[in-house]
């Protein structure tokens, strides 16, 4: 916000409470979450190196966290990525450089700000055209929020409770 201000570009702008915004959003995490679930059953070496990182890097910070708390992480990265890479940098750009350009540029560094592996910088990148997509469908800032929000945090809940039983299960029997 504060770099928003500093450059003269009111990333908030396209921000209103608005229950259609709110439904899109709804759906727009809908359909990220079936390419995820999709994704995740593929037989890929690269899907399964994201599944490792992920393993090794957030379960040990996650894992304790109640619902209520990953709920809370998903909506606090959800207003502030989608305010940073829709709200002000593609704002921008899309000012300097036109809306196509924007939209590759903001996903693009959206994606590299999510190095969890290359694979995952790909997916995120395309994450980030597709709330690119939503917000300009809406011309609400909220949609993107919301479904940034929504998808993180069921995807969240997948993969630290239904992997934890899945692990705890097969401790269990070996």
């Amino acid at each position: 916000m504060l770099i928003g201000v500093v450059l003269g570009h009111n990333a908030w702008c396209d921000f209103r409470f608005d229950a259609e915004a709110v439904l899109v959003g709804f759906g727009g995490a809908a359909a990220m979450l079936l390419v995820f679930g999709s994704a995740w059953r593929l037989p890929f070496e690269s899907i399964r190196r994201i599944e490792a990182k992920i393993e090794a890097a957030l379960r040990p910070l996650l894992e304790t966290c109640t619902a209520g708390q990953l709920a809370l992480l998903s909506i606090a990265a959800g207003f502030g990525e989608e305010l940073l890479f829709r709200g002000l940098i593609q704002g921008m750009l899309n000012e300097a450089t036109g809306y196509y350009t924007a939209v590759l540029l903001s996903a693009l560094l959206f994606g590299l700000a999510h190095p969890i592996t290359p694979a995952y910088v790909v997916f995120a990148s395309v994450m980030g055209v597709f709330l690119s997509w939503t917000w300009q469908l809406s011309g609400n800032l909220l949609t993107p929020i919301v479904a940034h929000s929504a998808y993180d945090f069921v995807a969240l809940l997948f993969l630290l409770r239904t992997r934890r039983s899945f692990h705890s299960t097969n401790h269990l029997q070996g």
